[in-house]
This record gives C-alpha cells, sequence and structure tokens, in this order.
C-alpha cells in the first residue's frame, strides 16, 4: 500500500513536469525535489524525507550484509568484528565499480565481448543482474517453497485463512500459476 500510495504522489508529478516516467529508481531524486519545491516548508520537509530515506536504506543494507557476515563468522572463525569489517570492505569496492561507470570507467564494458552485453558498463550489469534475474528467481523460489514445501496446514496458519475456497484457490496459483507467470516475465525481459 505503502508503494501503490507513493507511485500515486510522485507520477502526476513527473507527468505534469515532462520527466521520464521510466527512469527508475533514480526518479525519486527528479520528482520529489520538484514536489517539495512547490510546498509551502517544502526545503525543510524535503529534507526530512531524504534523511529517512537514508535511514531505510541503511536499516535495509544491515538486512541484507547479515547472511554474508553471519557465513564469514562460521566458516572462518573469525571475530563478528572482523566479519563484518571484510564483508563491508568488499561491498564498498564492488560498489565502486558502479560508481567508476559514472566516470573513468564510463567507456568500459566488462562483457563487451557477449553481443546483449556488449554496450553495458558494471552499473548496468548490476542493475541488469538485478532487476531482470535476482528479483524474478526470488520470487520464484519463494512460491515453489510456499506452493510445493510447506505444508498446507503451515500456510494456511501463516496466511490465517480457513480451509476452504479462498485457500485453495490461493494454493493453486502459488504452486502452478505464479511460477508460470514469473518465468514468462524472466524470458520476456531479454
Amino acid at each position: 500500500l505503502v508503494a501503490i500510495s507513493a507511485g500515486l504522489a510522485i507520477f502526476p508529478v513527473v507527468f505534469a513536469n515532462g520527466l521520464d516516467p521510466a527512469a527508475g529508481p533514480g526518479l525519486v531524486f527528479l520528482t520529489l525535489p520538484l514536489a517539495f519545491s512547490q510546498l509551502t516548508g517544502g526545503a525543510v520537509l524535503g529534507i526530512i524525507f531524504l534523511i529517512l530515506l537514508v535511514v531505510a536504506a541503511m536499516t535495509s543494507t544491515i538486512a541484507i550484509v547479515e547472511p554474508a557476515v553471519v557465513y564469514t563468522v562460521e566458516k572462518t572463525a573469525l571475530p563478528r568484528s572482523i566479519s563484518t569489517f571484510i564483508v563491508g570492505f568488499l561491498i564498498w569496492v564492488l560498489g565502486l565499480t558502479c560508481v567508476f561507470s559514472f566516470n573513468i570507467w564510463k567507456n568500459f564494458y566488462p562483457l563487451g565481448f557477449i553481443d546483449y552485453f556488449s554496450e553495458m558498463t558494471f552499473f548496468q550489469l548490476f542493475e541488469f543482474f538485478a532487476i531482470n534475474i535476482m528479483l524474478p528467481a526470488g520470487g520464484l523460489f519463494i512460491a515453489i517453497f510456499v506452493g510445493w514445501k510447506m505444508t498446507a496446514a503451515s500456510t494456511r496458519e501463516e496466511l490465517m485463512l480457513s480451509d476452504g475456497l479462498l485457500f485453495r484457490i490461493w494454493r493453486n496459483l502459488i504452486r502452478y500459476i505464479v511460477p508460470l507467470m514469473i518465468i514468462v516475465i524472466m524470458l520476456a525481459n531479454f
């Protein structure tokens, strides 16, 4: 609901100001400054919003980094603080490849020998991989797990549904239709 509400708030600003609606996540840095600039006290609201956006990004980052840190601690017997530093450093180095894609490596195409990826920088490759492979694959694996590995009783309990028609429809959708549609979407992106 939050994402839908944000879309309903952002896209009128996008179209009213002639911005490209396909600009992706970066659109927030184009549309919201325009929207806040038209409000009384918009500069203060904009600063507060961007601070909250940074906090949301940091908390998400902690959740994303945690499995890698735990894995490193378990496999290497290094202390958690050192493991956290190593994982953070490696992610920082990986992030630098994206930053450099906009300046010193803007004409460097690491997979230039493959026609499909011939004009993609590191940043574009990471973006392509995340959007077209990782997100759909994650959804596919979740649908397969919930539809085929979780018991019906466990699923009903989590969804707080009774064993009625609605649950049977949902179970069939998550088992057959959802994985098929995700595969269709993944193939359509290539």
